[in-house]
């Protein structure tokens, strides 16, 4: 079963029999839950590139011919802050100049003598507890944590946070040194799950770059009495109180959220929200795009799953298949 074009290259692949984890569930509910898993770990490459406006995977999932599509990671109730987060460290890893913005902080890690030793690129913040969101089924906690990624920009892993005492959340992104993406693979295990610094194989006293981003993040990231707080004249803000508070979310972690920058939610109007379903569109996103994951699903509880790879993306994107 091919599913890639002539001429162009790539990778299929079809899961035959899915297992459900529950007697009432259905194949629809099994898409749903892979089209989560690809907007969990993979919505960096779901997020436009700010010069084209194109993203670098154009997801697609169906059942029986009928489209289902993950929601817009921009407009999610706890991803937003991840997108955010990630298009801001993304500008600071190719050097380019940044406005301040509070409630965001920004941090180039390093390590060795004089900090000549670039680790990777954080950049964070911390979230008003009516922003918390609780995970639902089969999604991560992520409302204290920063995504972990390198090259080809999947997330590794969401680091969890030291806790506030003040009910405080944090959300951010990591994203290791381009020139170290060969060490930090080295660490992960097979199932790519995590930043294994004793993988590498070090000696004692060696330098293990994992090691030390990992220390780095960990003490950053320690909450202060000033967290959540606009700290005034010097401080990293651009963005006035009503940039936190009013882009409260609503309890819903899928679906769409209220559009940063509004004043309040609709739950705390009163007013009756919106039903959001819990896949929307039956068109894929417009425009094209540089890569292509679709998943299908056939009445037989076949699955099938491609993704299309340039010639240009061939070193940074693991995988087999023809080409």
């Amino acid at each position: 079963m091919n599913f890639i074009p002539d001429g162009e290259t790539g990778t299929s692949i079809m899961v035959l029999g899915p297992a459900a984890s529950r007697v009432e569930e259905t194949v629809y509910d099994v898409v749903g839950q892979i089209a989560d898993a690809a907007l969990w770990w993979a919505w960096p490459h779901m997020v436009p590139d700010a010069t084209t406006g194109l993203t670098t995977i154009d997801f697609s999932f169906s059942q029986d011919g009928v489209r289902l599509m993950p929601p817009d990671p921009g407009n999610h109730d706890v991803l937003r802050h991840y997108v955010d987060a990630y298009r801001r460290a993304d500008e600071l890893v190719a050097d380019r100049k940044l406005p301040e913005g509070w409630p965001w902080t920004d941090k180039r890690l390093r390590s060795g003598h004089g900090g000549k030793n670039r680790l990777g690129v954080l950049f964070y913040r911390r979230l008003l507890p009516q922003e918390v969101v609780q995970p639902a089924e089969f999604e991560p906690a992520a409302s204290h944590h920063v995504a972990l990624m390198r090259a080809p920009r999947m997330i590794v892993k969401y680091l969890e946070a030291p806790r506030d005492a003040r009910g405080l959340g944090t959300a951010g992104v990591f994203i290791a040194e381009p020139s170290l993406n060969g060490e930090f693979a080295l660490s992960e295990p097979v199932a790519h799950d995590d930043w294994v610094p004793a993988n590498i194989g070090r000696e004692k006293f060696q330098r293990n770059n994992v090691k030390q981003a990992l220390e780095a993040l960990r003490r950053e990231l320690r909450p202060s009495t000033t967290d959540g707080v606009p700290s005034g004249e010097g401080s990293r803000s651009g963005a006035s109180s009503r940039s936190l508070t009013g882009s409260v979310a609503s309890s819903k972690a899928t679906g769409l959220a209220v559009t940063p920058g509004s004043p309040v939610s609709p739950a705390a109007t009163g007013a009756e929200e919106p039903e959001v379903p819990r896949a929307g569109s039956l068109e894929p996103p417009a425009g094209p795009v540089s890569r292509v994951v679709a998943v299908l699903v056939a009445t037989e509880g076949r699955m099938a799953a491609q993704v299309r790879v340039p010639p240009a993306e061939w070193r940074v994107l693991a995988g087999a298949g023809r080409g």
